[in-house]
Order: structure tokens, then sequence, then C-alpha cells
């Protein structure tokens, strides 16, 4: 199979322009080299590890396709593996061509595969289709993120705001503003200076006018990745073909203004504030000014408003226009604003004096300048939506990940967002050297709580260490010498898991009793989280006598792999394994050993690995003897194969037939984690049969309905539940000089008066990520959790929710919207769309992604009501 693509495969923009993506044939390629699953493992550590190199080629292969892979990995055959599909990530025009969905997100939709990879999964399993299958795409190097791989490659629409049919198409790469704009004014033919040229982008019917973008701002982190832009010249009076609406132009406008100000300004010193008089004239004024400046474009937000015009809406309740794919920014910002102390502090222009523009962890101020500016805007109460388009450009600049337009995740955002404003508006302009020690013995815990505190604060001032950081308390255990370690760490979100829903699935289980019983086969239903432990239980519940039972599995060779009682039933995927085994023994597991028999034939096990107990700290002599006596005899019983003159010889009572073949010889293997490997070898193992367990006795057994929602404080309580460390976690013990998997709890100790709690509902494995939809019950007021604290000095904690953020659907097609409370009143945010809603708690959602709570104490006001964060009819 040789694969051939055309140099114009990539679609250009991922939603609408048509262009083939492979071959000219579209015949499905037949299969030539089935691989094995070795094969298959390399290939897929390959893809895996595969570093990104300029020019390189790489092929999207829909997760979809991928998942089926991934099964044959875990227990099917590699001949169930279908030729490569990728029909639902793929669009067909009406040419005919193919072309890439829009919006998809790797390792949600899609897998990248380089390109020496994908040619070795074609040659094995073929493509469905050529035309549709092969999407191959470019490693380029972005000057802001490196390395990456363009999936979909930047275009940029522009036309003519006088003549319409004067319209390009730009692609793009690594273009800053002012590459652009050259580019964009030769293409149309425009000769003029650039102070004669307006550039608006496209939103519906509406243009939002780009006034403060500058020449070396990377196209990236302003435009989606397929805007239309609109160029405007102006002529020699200055004059657009965009114009405002009304007839005033924009220096009558001004003056009017100007009047208007000074107006007022005569008026309310003469008249009281809210005399009827002044009230006719300042709507007969306003209202007429801002018919004036009203025009059929949308603004992005500016720090030079005039402060003086009075709202139109409620200050605070103003949407944020979606740039493209930004709902995640949208919603984890109006969260943010909606945390009144935090918000108070830019409206009111205290973050100026504390701008940290030295700090090399943070912007150089630019993230608070514009973010005070965004809230400035936002709490004008004059527009009813804005375009953030400044907010995340300076972003995408200092966090390369949310520079493009590809959906994110909104606690990135806000947790970035927070570190940012923390360090550009940090009070400690020289960080001092704080050395960290292990605490003296017969410290306390508040005292070494206290110094850790201390010592934090040294490094770290600033309004969102004073109002969002909080601290937890770190308890590790040895589990060999016991020593105790504990450590005090501040804390900006409490990131508590959340249970995925448990869905109830049948799995076989073999039970064989090794005294003459009958086998039983059970048909159980389990979830995914249910133990070998509680298996072990449920059975014991169903037969008439408790047993001791050795869990088991194997694999295609027979080998076994024996089943932990912590560990879940199913392992780490569902279905992993299709029967389990359960050996009946006659001594409980703690505290003896394990025999464990294999009885071999040429190349695998000939039977099923059986399973005995015997004392502990057997020696060698005992275990040899107990083989010859026990398990020898318990094979030929269970597996050898019944022959039908051996039942006459039953019936007659003759001695067993001359010449059949039955010596067993036996290797005793070295003692392994308590557990004596034994391999039997018998002259004729034709003799043997694979005893599965054919006629057993059938039974049923399920674990009880699993919950399908849960509280919040159960999510909290996960968090601070003890666990063992994994193995590639383990901690250095400073007693014992080793790495050991440490007993780890954690506990909150010092709680923030503006407490973020982050829902963990995206889990990530090797390939894929998925959202738990588990519903989760959200307290909305008086939510005490002076209880679960690990501090018994603590003051009360009793906290009401401010906002959350919410995502709704999956992740490929996911969309975050926000509810926030504005005084009394509860608003849903979606983009630029505000509309009044009902509070977001009293009933379990699956929505919930981020919860803002604020600790119930006395408000923060500002002595300036224009400033005041409550809701104004």
């Amino acid at each position: 199979y040789q694969m051939t693509v055309p140099a114009n495969s990539a679609s250009t923009n991922g939603q609408s322009e048509e262009m083939d993506i492979d071959q000219e044939n579209g015949n499905p390629a037949k299969k030539q080299k089935l691989m094995s699953k070795e094969d298959l493992e390399k290939v897929m550590n390959d893809i895996e590890k595969y570093s990104l190199v300029v020019d390189d080629k790489w092929y999207l292969v829909s997760l979809k396709w991928w998942r089926k892979v991934e099964k044959v990995m875990e227990d099917g055959f590699i001949e169930d593996i279908t030729p490569i599909d990728n029909t639902n990530i793929t669009n067909r025009g009406q040419t005919g061509a193919y072309y890439l969905s829009p919006s998809l997100v790797e390792k949600m939709d899609f897998i990248p595969v380089p390109e020496k990879s994908f040619e070795t999964l074609v040659d094995s399993f073929g493509v469905a289709d050529e035309k549709r299958d092969v999407i191959e795409r470019v490693v380029i190097k972005d000057k802001l993120r490196g390395n990456i791989l363009e999936i979909y490659p930047k275009v940029v629409h522009v036309v003519l705001a006088r003549d319409r049919a004067k319209k390009v198409t730009i692609f793009l790469r690594n273009d800053t503003v002012g590459t652009l704009r050259k580019r964009a004014l030769d293409e149309l033919g425009v000769d003029a200076s650039l102070d004669r040229i307006r550039f608006y982008v496209e939103h519906g019917d509406k243009l939002e006018w780009l006034r403060d973008i500058k020449d070396d701002d990377d196209v990236s982190t302003l435009f989606s990745s397929e805007p239309t832009i609109t160029v405007d010249v102006l002529d020699e009076a200055g004059k657009g073909f965009i114009q405002p609406r009304s007839s005033f132009d924009s220096s009558a406008t001004h003056l009017l203004a100007r009047i208007s100000r000074l107006s007022l300004n005569f008026l309310w010193w003469l008249f009281p504030a809210h005399s009827f008089i002044t009230f006719l004239i300042h709507k007969y004024i306003y209202t007429s000014w801002n018919k004036a400046r009203s025009l059929p474009y949308l603004y992005s937000y500016e720090s030079n408003e005039d402060s003086w015009s009075p709202p139109r809406y409620t200050r605070g309740v103003c949407g944020l226009s979606n740039l493209g794919n930004t709902c995640f920014m949208a919603s984890a910002v109006q969260c943010l604003s909606n945390a009144p102390e935090i918000t108070e502090y830019f409206l009111s222009d205290q973050y100026q004096a504390d701008i940290n523009e030295s700090n090399p962890l943070g912007t150089e101020g630019h993230l608070a300048l514009v973010y005070g500016d965004l809230m400035k805007s936002m709490w004008s109460g004059r527009q009813e939506s804005i375009v953030p388009r400044t907010f995340k450009s300076v972003i995408g600049k200092f966090a390369p990940r949310f520079s493009g337009y590809a959906q994110q995740d909104s606690q990135e955002l806000l947790a970035f967002l927070l570190d940012g404003l923390h360090e550009d508006l940090n009070r400690i302009r020289k960080k001092p050297y704080v050395e960290e020690r292990d605490p003296p013995e017969g410290m306390g815990e508040k005292e070494i709580a206290e110094e850790a505190w201390e010592n934090y604060k040294k490094r770290n001032d600033s309004i969102i260490v004073d109002k969002v950081h909080g601290q937890l308390k770190s308890t590790l255990v040895c589990p060999v010498c016991s020593k105790v370690s504990i450590k005090f760490d501040p804390f900006c979100f409490l990131s508590v898991p959340v249970p995925a829903r448990e869905h109830i699935f049948r799995i076989k289980i073999v039970v064989m009793f090794n005294p003459h019983k009958k086998w039983a086969k059970f048909s159980m239903g389990v979830t995914r989280s249910t133990t070998v432990a509680e298996v072990t239980k449920l059975i014991n519940e169903a037969l008439d006598d408790k047993v001791e039972l050795v869990m088991f599995t194997t694999d295609p060779s027979m080998k076994p792999r024996p089943l932990d009682g912590s560990q879940s039933i199913c392992g780490e995927g569902r279905n992993k394994y299709d029967t389990v085994y359960a050996w009946q023994v006659a001594l409980p597991l703690e505290g003896n050993e394990i025999v464990m028999a294999h009885t071999m034939g040429e190349h695998k096990s000939k039977t099923l690995p059986i399973m005995f107990t015997i004392p502990s700290n057997s020696s060698e002599e005992l275990v040899k003897e107990f083989i010859h006596k026990e398990v020898i005899p318990f094979v030929k019983q269970e597996f050898m194969k019944e022959m039908e003159d051996e039942k006459e010889n039953e019936k007659s009572g003759e001695e067993e037939k001359e010449g059949r073949k039955d010596k067993c010889e036996f290797e005793l293997g070295e003692k392994e984690g308590g557990r004596w490997n034994v391999n039997l070898s018998f002259e004729d193992p034709s003799l043997l049969e694979d005893n599965k367990g054919v006629g057993l006795i059938e039974r049923e057994k399920s674990v009880p309905e699993p919950r399908h929602d849960v509280e919040l404080i159960d999510c909290i309580n996960l968090f601070t539940k003890e666990e063992q460390l994994a193995e590639q976690d383990s901690w250095y013990c400073p007693q014992c000089k080793e790495h050991v998997r440490a007993m780890k709890k954690l506990d909150i100790w010092k709680l923030p008066q503006i407490l973020i709690v982050h829902l963990k509902r995206f889990q990530y494995s090797r390939w894929s990520r998925e959202k738990i939809d588990t519903q989760v019950s959200i307290p909305g007021t008086d939510f005490h959790l002076r209880d679960i604290l690990a501090n018994d000095s603590h003051e009360d904690a009793i906290y009401d929710l401010q906002a959350v953020s919410h995502h709704s659907g999956g992740l490929g097609g996911g969309h975050y919207t926000a509810t926030a409370r504005n005084g009394d009143t509860w608003y849903y945010f979606n983009d630029a769309h505000v509309s009044k809603t009902t509070p977001p708690y009293g009933s379990p959602s699956t929505s919930p992604y981020l919860l803002v709570y604020r600790r119930r104490e006395a408000p923060i006001l500002h002595s300036d009501e224009n400033l005041e964060m409550e809701t104004e009819d």
C-alpha cells in the first residue's frame, strides 16, 4: 500500500471550505499484514512518545475508531479491528469532497498519529475510504507555543467596506497585525495612510472596531479560526463608509457630550440630585446624547470612557461576546467579577498602587491593568455586553495555551487569571529567601501552621492572597516505620473529586471448590468501583457456609493474575476480564501462604491454575510433601479425562489399565511475595482437559443499586479521605532512608473569605478525556464548614453561594455558562446574553463546575455610590 496525499489536503478552515484531504481513489484499502498485539502495543507507545518536528506529517484518527484499538489491547483480538474510519469527524460538501468537522478537540474527538505509525496502521488494517479517512496535518513552529500540530490552518476573509465584491482570503502562519494589515491592503489594492484605515471584525450584522490593536500583536491571540474583517478607508474629511446611525458627526457628538456634562454639573449644583426637574432634563439630554453616539457596530471596552455618564443597565450585569469558543473565559470572568471584595478593589482603583511591574513571575502589570479596565467597563452600567478582545489578547500573550480559539477549561483559565493577578499585584517587591525546614520535635500543629503561613506571606502579599487563599494540612505516614510528616501549604482552589456515576454491569465468576463440591458460576452485577473483597462477601452470602476464596484472572496463555482484596474486580477498564476465578482454600489468606500449581503442556498451561493455602513459613520439604499428597491427586481427580475403560475397570474392580501414562513430575519455583509457584508436567499431557466448569451450578447476585447523585460535602469528604500514594508518587522517608508508598491525608486548616470549589468532573486516561456526569447537590446559603476543619480554633465558617460556572454537554461539544448573584438577584450569563434566573441550587445537577462561595461577614461598601455592587432598578 502506497499512501500519496496531495499537498493541499489540509482543510483550510475546518468549517465551510471544501478541500480533498487524501487520495483521488476512494476505494478502501485491503489489509495486508496483520500485526500482533505486541506490535500494536509498540505502535501505541510510539505515538505517545513521538515528538513534534517542524514540517513532519501527522494524520488524524477518530477517537471512536481508536477506542476499538484500546479495547483489543484489553481483552479482544487483532482480527476484530476494522479499517480506519473517520466518518464521525468529517463532513462531506456538495461537491463530494470531505473536510474536517469544526471545533474538534484532541483526545475528545480525534487522536493525532505520526506518519510512520499511521502507515503501519494502514498496512495492517487499511482505511474504509481513502478520500475521507486519510487526514493529513503538518507540524508548524508557533511563536508563542513552539512546535504545534496545525489542526485548523488559520484563515482570514477580508472585504472592502465600500465595495464588498472586493474580497480576499488570507492564509495565516505566525502573522502579526502589522503583516496582516499590509497583506490585506495589498490584496485589496488600497493605497492610503494608516491613520485613514479602520479595521472592523464582523459579528453577524454588527461590526467591532479594532481600535486598540498594535502592529506587533499576534493574530492568533486576536481572531478565531475564520473571521471576516471589513476594511474602511476614510476620505480627506475623515469620513468613512461606515457611519453613525444619527446625522451627528463625531465632532458634533463630542461637543454635545461636553455641553451635556457642563449642563448636568450645573444642574446637580443648582437643584437637589433627585428633583423632578433634574430627572426630566437628565433624561432628555442623555437620551439625545446616547442616540447621537449610537453606532451600528459593537465597541470593545475602553478604560477612558466618561466616568460621569449615568448607567443604563444594572451594574455588573454585562455580557461578554464570544470571540470563538471563548465561553470558558466568559464563564470564569463572570464568576470572579461577582466576588464583591475583589471587584470593589479594582473599581476603586486601589490596584493601581499595588501594580508590580518588576515581578518576573507576573505579566509586568499588563494583566492587572487590562482586567481593571474590563471590570470598570462591565460595572459601568453603560453597556449591555462588551467584546473582551484586548483581555483575551493579553492572556494569550502570557499563556500560550489560551492564545488560540480552541475550547479550553474555565478552571484552568481562572487559575491562570488569579495567579497572574496575584503576581502583578504582589506587594512584595523583593522576595526574601525563606528556608524550608522540618518543624522541631514537640512543636504544635497550630504553631507549625502559623509559621508556614507567615513564611508564605513574606513572599506573597496581594489582594488575591488576602481574599482567596487558604491553607491545607498534609499528613504523610510511613507504612514501614510509622514516621509522621506534617506540612501546611496554601491553596487557591479546593479541587474536590466527583465520584463517577456507577453503572451496574454483569461479569462471570467461577468458584472452584477444593473439597468434593459442585463448582458454581455466578453471573454477578457489579460496578466499576466494586472491590474484590466486596465480591467475596457477596459470594459468601449466596453460599450455605462461609468459605475462604482466592480471586484471580488469567491471560490468554492461562497464566494467573491474582487479585488483591482492595482492587476493583474489573481492573482499570470496564469488562477488562471476561471471567474471574475463585478457588476455595483451607486457610485464610492473612498470615498464610499460597501454593499456585500450573499444569504445563507443550507451550502453555493445560488446565486452570490451582490454588491452595498452607501455613506460613513452611519449609521447602513440607511444600514438596504437600504437592505429592494433596496437589497432584487433586489435579488427577479434577482435570484428568474420564476414559470409558476406566468406568469398566471401576465396575469390575480391576486395576488401572496397563499402559496409561499419568505419571507427573513437578518443579518448585522460587517463593515470591508469599506465594509458591509449582509447575506440574504429566508424561502424557493429552490426558488432561481444560476444565472451565461445564455444567456448573448457575447463581446470580448483584451489588446494591448505586446512588446517582451526591452532596457537595460528600465531594469535600472524599478530598480529605486518606489514601495510599501510587508507586510513581512514592515519598522519601527520612527515617527509613528510602522511597515508600506512604499513606497521605489532606485536611482543610484555614478557609479564605472567597472560597472557590472546583468539581473535578473531567477524568483523563492515556488516550482520552471523559466527563463525570454525576449529579451534585450544592448548598446555596448557610453552608457550614466549621465541623470539617482540622483547626479547632478556626473562626466560624458559614458560606453563601455567590457564583457558579456551569459546563453542559460533553467535552467535545460542551458549553460554559455562569450564574451569579448581583445584590439579591440571580443572573444567567450566556456569553453576550444576560437574563434574570432562579438560584442555581435546590436540586441536584450535572452542570456545576466552579463554585464561588463568600463567607458571611459584614459587606465592604465603597463610599462612592457609583462603585457600590448592588442591584439598581
